[in-house]
């Protein structure tokens, strides 16, 4: 793994696909001119501002303990964690994209986003619990069905079942097939978020497993009687509309948050 520490005035950087970028506070201004890098750390002391020039992925950690990062119109991809500890984000119109669902990416600090970004099947997302993430442009979260939930993205707080995240929209919003988790929608919109699974202590969410009988054998838990597939739990708003319009047979006893009948 590389470093680079750089003096002096604005410099353009081209790392390895590997290095851990980090800014020091013997670190200038920098212009990263490249597209993929391990880590990029804004460390304490930083009094500099990193731009991006095109679009960077970053297979590890962002870290922004001090100094700026402005990522002007451009997407930063992130395959680890995201960490605000004390440094600026210039958000600008960018896109700030999770993906790697080989990684669980942790969300620290409170930052404004433009767009946030997440459509990597599987995707496990943790929130550090009471903090407040604020989106300017698109909310945009969209797993895919599979066998089970596991194809689902999770959104939790870091303190299951404890303390919220707190999600400030100012922008819109798309989300679907997610799990979600100790959410507090700060706005006055209820967000929809169908189909999907709740993992219980929501606020301003609306979260709706829908029948679909595909499993063809009419009882409630077999998963694939269910879009997104998986059986119903705890928490959880129950939707039958006109996906089907099969008998059901409720063979598992809940509790569940609520039910509906749609046409």
């Amino acid at each position: 793994v590389g470093n680079r520490d750089l003096g002096g005035q604005t410099y353009f950087i081209r790392p390895a696909q590997l290095d851990v970028i980090r800014f020091t506070s013997q670190s200038a201004n920098a212009l990263i001119d490249t597209s993929v890098v391990g880590s990029l750390r804004l460390e304490n002391g930083y009094t500099g501002t990193v731009t991006l020039a095109n679009g960077l992925t970053v297979q590890g950690d962002v870290i922004l303990q001090s100094g700026t990062l402005a990522a002007g119109a451009h997407t930063l991809a992130l395959g680890g964690d995201w960490t605000a500890q004390g440094g600026a984000f210039q958000a600008g119109t960018s896109t700030v994209e999770l993906i790697d669902r080989r990684q669980h990416s942790t969300i620290s600090g409170n930052t404004t986003f433009y767009n946030f970004v997440s459509t990597t099947a599987g995707k496990h997302l943790y929130f550090a619990q009471a903090s407040t993430q604020v989106t300017q442009g698109l909310f945009d979260v969209h797993g895919t069905d599979g066998t089970n939930k596991e194809d689902l993205i999770r959104l939790h707080s870091t303190d299951q079942g404890g303390v919220q995240w707190q999600w400030n929209p100012q922008g819109g919003a798309s989300i679907d097939y997610v799990i979600l988790g100790d959410a507090k929608n700060l706005s006055t919109t209820i967000y929809k978020v169908k189909p999907s699974f709740s993992h219980g202590n929501n606020t301003g969410w609306d979260t709706d497993p829908t029948w679909d009988f595909g499993a063809g054998d009419a009882f409630w838990s077999s998963a694939n009687n269910w879009l997104p597939n998986g059986a119903p739990g705890a928490s959880d708003d129950l939707t039958f509309d006109n996906t089907s319009d099969a008998n059901s047979t409720a063979d598992i006893a809940g509790p569940f948050a609520s039910l509906t009948l749609a046409a």
